[in-house]
């Protein structure tokens, strides 16, 4: 059972150890990111399913990652003490495996670790909640109809196996900002993310999303799979991009 999914934004430079004072520029992003943090821990989900494009990613196939249990921390970025350790749904990561078997799978992983794309949203979701599971799924090059696909997979095999999960698709938006294509490209997503129309994005012209230097959009294609055919409203919470990257948290209340 899908419960809600959410768009959340993974810069580093959001949590204080690393802004060291900058995240103050994106206060709007910490605030809603709080709030989606909040709604997560009272929807007490089984399982928290994360797409982040930063996890294990292959042209032609979704990596899910494997194993019982993963962790890792912000090192790279200059904050060691910010790590993170999940235990592992492997029941949902075998299901979504098996049912999805032309195209993910769990072989090929690059990396134990837990991306940022993992560790930022989860920051401000593991302070208020504990004893859930994850699944860490990467994106793929196949085509975003192919990552819609996938997100209706997901939806399936919790369904099956009766588990309540909460999606995140973790996710900048351009990061060409404020140059014109960046600014064309988050238009057009934000505007879709306000309606709800998530289908929508599969019809964004390839030079929009090229030229735009996206990061999020094919968790989001997944994401919009995920809610097919389900009743939800769409609202955004905040948009911004001071740093020359567009951050927008959404949520999506089945």
């Amino acid at each position: 059972m899908i419960t809600s999914t959410f768009l959340l934004p993974h810069p580093p430079i959001i949590l204080p150890q690393i802004g060291k004072g900058r995240e103050r520029e994106i206060a709007a992003t910490i605030t809603s990111c709080q709030e989606v943090a909040k709604k997560i821990a009272g929807l007490k989900p089984d399982t928290i399913v994360v797409a982040s494009p930063h996890s294990t990613c292959y042209s032609d196939y979704f990596h899910i990652s494997p194993g019982d249990s993963a962790s890792g921390n912000l090192a790279r970025f200059g904050a060691p003490e910010v790590g993170f350790s999940a235990e592992y749904d492997v029941e949902l990561a075998a299901e979504i495996s098996k049912n999805a078997a032309d195209f993910a799978g769990c072989q090929g992983e690059q990396s134990p670790q837990l991306d940022h794309g993992v560790l930022v949203p989860l920051a401000f979701v593991s302070e208020l909640l504990d004893g859930f599971k994850l699944v860490r799924i990467g994106v793929s090059g196949l085509s975003l109809e192919t990552h819609h696909d996938f997100g209706k997979t997901i939806a399936a095999s919790a369904k099956l196996l009766s588990r309540r999960i909460v999606f995140i698709a973790s996710g900048d938006l351009s990061h060409v900002l404020p140059e014109e294509q960046g600014v064309k490209l988050d238009t057009k997503i934000v505007k879709l993310l306000k309606s709800g129309n998530l289908t929508q994005l599969l019809q964004i012209p390839p030079e929009v999303i090229e030229n735009g230097a996206e990061c999020g959009l094919r968790p989001l294609c997944i994401m919009a799979g995920v809610l097919h055919g389900l009743d939800f409203s769409a609202r955004l919470l905040s948009y911004e991009g001071p740093f020359g990257v567009g951050y927008a948290v959404a949520e999506f209340n089945v």
